[in-house]
């Protein structure tokens, strides 16, 4: 991101969730983000259906170059359309776009994401 590649970074887990680096590495991203080089959006969305205690949604921590920080609401919109209408290859498409990759990076993950690991 900070060359100039990738525009969007998101991370996600349950929310309330633990407090860990791995999930949501806030402090490796907070000089960038102090010094006006990545532009930073916490959004917890809270499920409709009940979710066993102590989960109340989901937390989508984002960070965005200055210039791209309308990827925040797209990814969001995104989001929403899964709850509305379940995934699809359409969506994980826009997904990849929204992130940064090029298309055919997209359509290498397309056409691996779902071969067994291992055979």
């Amino acid at each position: 991101m900070l060359r100039g590649i990738k525009p969007l970074a998101v991370f996600s887990d349950v929310y309330p969730g633990i407090d860990d680096p791995w999930v949501f590495p806030d402090d490796a991203f907070q000089p960038y983000v102090d010094s006006g080089r990545l532009i930073q959006f916490d959004y917890v969305e809270f499920s409709d259906i009940p979710l066993p205690p102590p989960f109340r949604g989901v937390r989508h921590l984002m960070y965005a170059l200055p210039s791209e920080e309308w990827r925040f609401d797209a990814y969001l919109e995104l989001m929403r359309h899964l709850h509305a209408f379940g995934w699809s290859d359409d969506y994980e498409r826009e997904e990849g776009r929204l992130l940064g990759y090029q298309p055919w990076e997209v359509e290498i993950w397309m056409s691996r994401r779902l071969a067994p690991t291992f055979k």
